[in-house]
């Protein structure tokens, strides 16, 4: 498996920086000086996956960098459960055929009963897991700051 299949995408790992995520993560995605043409935006391919979030003062300036979190650090973020209106949803993360997903399920005498919502279909489970936690964090379903607060190091 490539290392990039294994952390969240560079897309989510802006999202979760744009929402005010700041746990650390063993992984980021950089973008140095070199990397950038002078006026165009930056692309995907303009950035590199760090297996550790350091970098010598000997290389490129550092314009940017987002943490990558991995499925581990995935877990360590997720929720087991969330209360929404008084009723207790378990937050998991499936494989299927096509791909994973996430999802918060509502259970009843052992029986599902209600989803509050399910994320779509990607490609790892560390897309799946970041797509879970977005969609959580989105909603105000789990709180930025307590998160920060509470998970200091997720490893």
């Amino acid at each position: 498996m490539k290392p990039e299949d294994k952390v969240c995408t560079l897309e989510q790992a802006k999202e979760l920086h744009k929402l005010g995520l700041t746990v650390p993560a063993d992984s980021c995605w950089v973008l140095f000086e070199s990397s950038v043409t002078h006026g165009e935006l930056p692309e995907q391919e303009d950035y590199d996956l760090l297996s550790a979030c350091k970098y010598e003062e000997s290389d490129a300036y550092v314009v940017f960098d987002y943490y990558a979190y991995d499925v581990a650090e995935l877990g360590g973020l997720l929720p087991v459960t969330v209360e929404v209106n008084g009723r207790l949803y378990w937050i998991a993360c499936t494989k299927a055929d096509d791909g994973w997903s996430g999802c918060a399920e509502w259970f009843e005498d052992r029986l599902i009963e209600d989803y509050l919502f399910y994320t779509d279909t990607y490609k790892t489970e560390a897309e799946a897991r970041t797509a879970t936690l977005l969609k959580l964090l989105s909603c105000n379903y789990l709180n930025t700051k307590e998160l920060n607060e509470e998970c200091k190091t997720v490893c």
